[in-house]
């Protein structure tokens, strides 16, 4: 990992697969934040054209055309897709920026269209701001949010920042109503912005559905690798029914199937145990009769009764000497494969990182990513969330 690498994974606390749509997302609100403190030093100017008198007036019209916005922009969000309607708002008020610049350019009605002007810009702020956070909402999970807004809004903090600059640095040599325009350039950068973010939402959703497809549907993976689509695949006892089942015929996969150990690298062939924990709280009002239960599901024969009844491993180890268990070829592999079973790491987060590999896994298998990705990502991504301990 080069000395940038390791810098990038300190400022932005994103996994490879999210640093994308987290700088255009930091882009998208640095042009936004930008492009209206540009114009916040004209709305202020513009406010006291024809007097101050006049002040309490405009922020009255403010409050009044705030309300009569809001159901509009209901409407649109009701009506309109995401990918049409962001653009359609901000090229609203591209279209809005270069009609003010017209008019004012040619002097039209100076202090009416500085008024104007003045209500405007209060009403762009809050609708141009709400809509980008309700698009980050839309596109970062809760869990993703937590560790990434705080960076995204730091794109609007520096533009913030540079818009002011912009003002003082161009006011002389432009003219502070060609700043209009500078705006509306910024505006189409944040627009630009968004058509990146959705290509790389799109890209995130394709993959996620490539990783999804077999996770969450056991059922579509054994009928394909009984109908021969599939070579391999890696999976616990309980396929074998599954095969027989989606082959229509018993003893299906004894004949056609053969099961292995995960082939073993440099650091061995080690496997996660799987299935439930039973347990008993501390402050259970019932607890001789919840511990009595754990007794009795602990029992040798309810072990084989469970194999037999949904081909689930038994956890006691007698229970293997069965003859329901014992014996068996298929389940040979599975037998070797515990001699190098870990459990599973007892932190709070662990379920999150599992689930996280499982998906990078299964994005290696189908080929869309490298084995080296998929561990700087899964790496990554348990960083991010820490042990989980409070």
């Amino acid at each position: 990992m080069t000395s940038l690498q390791r810098w990038l994974q300190r400022a932005v606390p994103a996994t490879p697969q999210e640093r994308a749509a987290a700088f255009w997302s930091f882009a998208y609100f640095f042009a936004l934040l930008a492009g209206y403190y540009v114009l916040r030093p004209l709305r202020d100017q513009m406010g006291i054209a024809g007097g101050t008198r006049g002040l309490p007036w405009l922020f009255t019209a403010t409050f009044v055309s705030l309300i009569v916005m809001q159901p509009l922009y209901g409407w649109l969000v009701a009506k309109l897709p995401r990918t049409k309607f962001i653009p359609v708002v901000y090229h609203f008020f591209v279209a809005n920026l270069l009609l003010f610049w017209l008019l004012l350019t040619f002097g039209v009605a100076e202090v009416i269209v500085a008024r104007v002007f003045f209500v405007w810009v209060s009403v762009f702020n809050l609708f141009a701001v709400a809509v980008f956070w309700s698009f980050m909402a839309d596109l970062f999970t809760a869990e993703q949010g937590k560790r990434l807004f705080g960076f995204i809004g730091a794109g609007g903090t520096a533009g913030a920042l540079l818009g002011p600059v912009i003002t003082i640095a161009l006011a002389q040599p432009l003219g502070a109503i060609n700043l209009l325009i500078v705006a509306a350039v910024f505006l189409e950068i944040a627009v630009f912005c968004v058509f990146r973010l959705e290509r790389a939402s799109r890209e995130q959703r394709s993959l996620d559905q490539t990783i999804d497809g077999a996770s969450t549907q056991p059922a579509l993976d054994t009928r394909r690798i009984g109908g021969g689509a599939f070579a391999a695949m890696i999976t616990g006892p309980w396929v074998v029914g599954q095969l027989d089942t989606a082959a229509g015929k018993a003893g299906w996969t004894a004949s056609h199937v053969a099961t292995a150990p995960l082939p073993a690298g440099p650091s061995g062939n080690v496997s996660f145990s799987a299935g439930g924990t039973w347990g008993v709280l501390a402050n259970s009002g019932n607890s001789d009769a919840a511990w009595k239960l754990v007794r009795y599901v602990s029992k040798p024969s309810t072990q084989v009764a469970q194999y037999k009844a949904y081909s689930s491993l038994p956890a006691v180890v007698s229970a293997w000497d069965d003859s329901a268990i014992a014996g068996q070829p298929l389940l040979d592999a599975f037998l070797s494969q515990l001699k190098n079973t870990r459990a599973f790491p007892q932190v709070a987060s662990w379920q999150q990182v599992g689930t996280r590999l499982g998906q990078e896994m299964e994005a290696v298998a189908k080929g869309k990513e490298s084995a080296a990705t998929a561990a700087a990502n899964v790496q990554a991504y348990a960083k991010s969330l820490g042990t989980g301990a409070a």
